[in-house]
């Protein structure tokens, strides 16, 4: 003898949607009118006042000097092994 179980049908339970842009437009205002702004004011730096400018005739002039984190020392793409061989690179 076998016993029949039915199952209840299970109906889905929307969730209502149509109230849904009154709250986010809500969210937005309370979050616009309690955020504070504030200006990155960056960090203090006293640059140093130009006395006399002249001009460089010609850029063979200027020389770029890079030193890294490891100390290791680049002049005009050139890097510099040896502090003593500084004189013959410059």
């Amino acid at each position: 003898m076998a016993i029949k179980i039915e199952k209840k049908s299970k109906t889905k339970i929307g969730i209502p949607t149509a109230s849904m842009p009154d709250i986010i437009f809500q969210l937005l205002i309370f979050f616009m009118v309690t955020t504070v702004l504030r200006q990155y004011t960056g960090l203090k730096v006293e640059l140093p006042e130009a006395v006399k400018i002249e001009k460089l005739p010609s850029k063979r002039h200027v020389s770029t000097i890079w030193i890294d984190r490891f100390n290791n020392i680049v002049i005009d793409d050139v890097t510099v092994k040896n502090i003593k061989n500084l004189r013959t690179i410059v």
